[in-house]
């Protein structure tokens, strides 16, 4: 069963089609199984972080793109630590952000509790 993740599987799909490369030339690259990298593209597990880092220097494309596709976002990470469901987010992204990301992170943040005051007082009425 796919989980919050799901985009993210086909995006790593494509970006491996895109360089006309198999699964298992791709496990290969990140000394992963063949089997790993087919769950990721499935939906059916997430990459660790260290796994997204070497993606994102294998296609050249962003680390923040790669982890709002899995699912690594400040909401999700603590929900799933919460629930139990998945390890909790080991780094500390506000010890290597640049001030202009933690304003960003916080704005982003602002916008989430007000959407679930919005939608809780819906709930209520």
């Amino acid at each position: 069963m796919a989980k919050h993740w799901e985009d993210f599987g086909k995006y790593l799909r494509g970006l491996r089609e895109q360089q006309e490369m198999t699964q298992s030339d791709l496990a290969t690259q990140l000394d992963k199984s063949s089997s790993e990298v087919s769950r990721w593209e499935k939906g059916q597990r997430r990459p660790k972080q260290d796994s997204l880092l070497h993606l994102a220097n294998l296609f050249g494309v962003p680390i923040q793109v790669l982890q709002q596709k899995a699912g690594y976002t400040p909401e999700f990470d603590w929900l799933s630590s919460f629930l139990g469901e998945e390890e909790p987010l080991q780094e500390d992204i506000m010890l290597t952000a640049t001030d202009q990301e933690k304003e960003e992170l916080r704005e982003y943040l602002r916008y989430i509790r007000f959407k679930g005051r919005i939608l809780e007082e819906d709930k209520l009425t």
